[in-house]
């Protein structure tokens, strides 16, 4: 996460207690907001949406992350709408035949002490939220700077409000409003690469294999809940007018939602 700048470091009593306030709520801002209400830290997190939506598609959870994802309680939550991968398996574009394969369901318990999840990012999002019992959540709140009167640190925002806290934390992922605050302007690269991605039904699985001109693309697929399948498909390098097109969007919000 980006921090806002803070106070210096000072010891605070066991009689105090320490607020923090988290911009951004998010897979990482809500993440962040329950392991710190867990231990007793008063938690408001701000929000620029109305309110928590179902954006997204599907996502890796990797062995470490499921253990602090157990660790705040989610495990059985994730163990009903998650998925078990049996294998990473690579193979040819153009035969088709398997290269390798990394197996995962059988292997990373053993390995690493827990799981490899994939899992639609509505449902992850939904068993974070539903963690939060005493944070103080704020929607249709814009981030706009931050300032630092007397060593503390002041979030602003658009409608006028402010929140003063001992810490501020940025949690605005690609809005990035919080780096601006902090570091200044700085423009997006784009790397002229292209994915198209879609979650799509099982049974209406895409063809896999494809060809750009006289090289392989590549494509990934990855189930992500019951019958649902995430088919991303990248490609090489986009065209001048695409790359001009996408360059004005990416500072842009997500609007598709998860199909029913």
């Amino acid at each position: 996460f980006g921090l806002l700048r803070a106070q210096t470091p000072r010891m605070y009593s066991m009689k105090k207690t320490l607020t923090v306030g988290v911009i951004g709520g998010g897979i990482g801002g809500v993440t962040l907001a329950a392991a710190l209400e867990q231990r007793g830290i008063e938690v408001h997190l701000f929000e620029r949406a109305a309110a928590f939506g179902e954006v997204g598609a599907g996502i890796q959870i990797p062995p470490n992350a499921v253990k602090v994802l157990n660790t705040l309680g989610a495990h059985a939550g994730l163990n009903v709408v998650g998925f078990f991968p049996d294998a990473f398996v690579w193979r040819d574009c153009s035969s088709g035949e398997e290269s390798f394969r990394i197996p995962l369901k059988s292997d990373c318990p053993m390995l690493y002490g827990a799981a490899f999840f994939h899992v639609h990012r509505a449902d992850l999002h939904h068993l974070l939220t539903a963690l939060l019992a005493k944070t103080c959540v704020t929607f249709t709140t814009q981030f706009t700077g931050v300032s630092e009167p007397d060593g503390k640190a002041r979030a602003h925002f658009a409608d006028g409000s402010s929140f003063e806290a001992d810490l501020n934390v940025g949690a605005d992922g690609g809005g990035w409003e919080v780096r601006v605050s902090n570091f200044g302007e700085e423009e997006p690269k784009f790397t002229g690469n292209m994915c198209y991605r879609a979650v799509v039904p099982f049974d209406e699985m895409p063809w896999l294999r494809y060809r750009t001109g006289d090289r392989c693309g590549r494509a990934h697929v990855l189930p992500v809940a019951p019958g649902w399948y995430v088919a991303s498909v990248l490609l090489h390098k986009a065209t001048r007018r695409c790359q001009d097109h996408l360059a004005k969007r990416l500072t842009q919000p997500p609007t598709r939602r998860r199909p029913r």
